[in-house]
């Protein structure tokens, strides 16, 4: 039931969030901000904003952002992580050392620091466009948490490069990079989805982290750290501002959680090989 409950919302959550066109309200400034600061009701059941807008809307609008970026930044992250892992398990020796250095080093530093100062230094530095904006901040976080996938990979690859079909492609004159791509990193769809679904929640956390201290995303544009950060401000007369957007982002996170639980229970054989090499 946990599991169908966290699909559910999920679904709807990405449904609405991409058809909230639909429900905008065009009523004129001077009527909005009438019913500005009100608690839930019938005609807003999370209530209303400092100029009157339907909070349930700005959520979902929030969460067209939100979602982008935690799973464009989960993406680059397995992108950056699967590369460097399946060179490193592959090849092992003095690449392998290279690359146990490379992660050691960016470990050091807690990932959320790392993606503070890309957004701080570089970022904020410069004049980009919301596109430009959201790209960049997706490779800052991806950029800076891809060690996870790196060291599964690692793993998994230093595993499979044994397995008798590597030998046999060998034998048939297949090369190192046309064996990984072919064979190898086929066999590990299970977990690196599992770490997948691992990562992209961890992301929509330091979106908001990010927005709440006011270096992520900033206004006109909206994402729900943005509406944390704005709800805080008002948070003793008016706590419905955050915990409406908190809540939200609190049942994605466990909606996340629960499938991937759900997911490697029902893939034993994934389970087991996730828990053995995800921290080798």
């Amino acid at each position: 039931m946990k599991v169908k409950l966290s699909a559910l919302f999920l679904v709807l959550l990405c449904l609405f969030s991409n058809l909230v066109f639909l429900l905008q309200d065009f009523t004129p400034i001077e009527v909005q901000l009438q019913k500005a600061l009100q608690g839930p009701s019938w005609s807003n059941f999370l209530g209303t904003d400092s100029l009157g807008r339907d909070l349930f809307l700005r959520i979902l609008l929030g969460a067209q952002i939100s979602l982008f970026l935690g799973s464009l930044a989960a993406m680059v992250s397995m992108i950056l992580g699967v590369s460097l892992g399946a060179v490193a398990g592959w090849y092992r020796g003095k690449t392998e050392n290279v690359f146990m250095h490379l992660v050691d080093l960016f470990s050091v530093v807690p990932q959320f620091i790392l993606v503070l100062l890309f957004v701080g230094l570089i970022i904020k530095q410069q004049d980009f466009s919301a596109m430009e904006f959201y790209l960049l901040l997706s490779l800052g976080m991806g950029a800076c948490s891809w060690m996870g996938f790196a060291r599964l990979t690692r793993n998994l690859v230093a595993r499979e490069r044994e397995g008798g079909y590597v030998e046999a492609a060998r034998a048939l004159g297949g090369r190192d990079l046309w064996i990984l791509k072919r064979h190898v990193l086929p066999n590990l769809k299970r977990p690196l989805l599992i770490q997948l679904g691992i990562q992209i929640p961890q992301f929509l956390l330091f979106e908001s982290m990010l927005g709440f201290l006011g270096v992520g995303v900033t206004a006109p544009m909206l994402s729900w750290g943005l509406l944390i950060q704005e709800g805080w401000k008002t948070l003793s007369a008016y706590p419905h501002l955050i915990l409406a957007p908190a809540l939200v982002l609190f049942l994605t996170v466990w909606s996340f959680q629960n499938l991937i639980d759900w997911l490697t229970g029902e893939l034993p054989s994934t389970e087991s090989n996730f828990k053995r090499f995800h921290h080798g």
